[in-house]
């Protein structure tokens, strides 16, 4: 870290963690700083847990890979390893994290909040954190200044699990008949899987 812990710590924008997920405006809320004492207190946390690798993935928001490469190098400095499946839908993200048997995952978005927001949703396993159930623990992480970063630095793999998800979702469809239909994603990341199974 650049900046004194206890200055990182003092700059911490708290406000971010919400009940279920981490969110809030880029970059005047969800800074630089704040992601990356999420980033690393999450990398404690996991490895508190025995874990030793997750899936990092994101939506398709303009500031999503910006703060993907953010969250990845607070995650390796952890000493995690890392997962990067790229762009995704949070439903891929979680089967990546099935499919991979990641010990957790971190997805880089903010849902359906406009297009100024961006977030964090934050898995344990398969298991989406709550303020009850992980996110309060790596909140505290950071306030008590309990994380550092690893003598070992994680490595990344690059991975896409969207041809087996395709097939995942394909699995027990049978369409008798030709259909037309036009589909609207919302400007969404499920334009990524619905032209696989078309």
């Amino acid at each position: 870290m650049a900046l004194d812990v206890n200055i990182k710590r003092k700059a911490f924008k708290e406000s971010v963690f919400k009940a279920y997920d981490i969110r809030g405006l880029y970059p005047e809320e969800l800074d630089h700083n704040t992601l990356e004492l999420i980033s690393l207190a999450f990398g404690q946390f996991l490895k508190s847990k025995g874990g030793k690798n997750c899936v990092l993935g994101r939506d398709i928001r303009w500031s999503s890979l910006e703060i993907s490469e953010m969250v990845k190098e607070g995650l390796l400095a952890a000493g995690l390893d890392v997962i990067d499946i790229g762009e995704a839908t949070t439903p891929l993200h979680v089967f990546s994290i099935a499919k991979s048997r990641a010990d957790g995952g971190i997805m880089v978005t903010a849902s359906h909040n406009p297009i100024k927001y961006n977030g964090l949703k934050i898995y344990k396993g398969t298991e989406a954190l709550s303020e009850k159930t992980g996110l309060g623990e790596i909140k505290k992480i950071i306030k008590n200044g309990a994380f550092s970063e690893s003598d070992s630095r994680g490595n990344v793999t690059k991975k896409s699990f969207l041809d087996e998800y395709e097939k995942f979702l394909l699995k027990e469809v049978s369409i008798k008949r030709k259909i037309k239909a036009v589909f609207d994603t919302g400007g969404g990341a499920v334009g990524l899987v619905l032209p696989k199974g078309l």
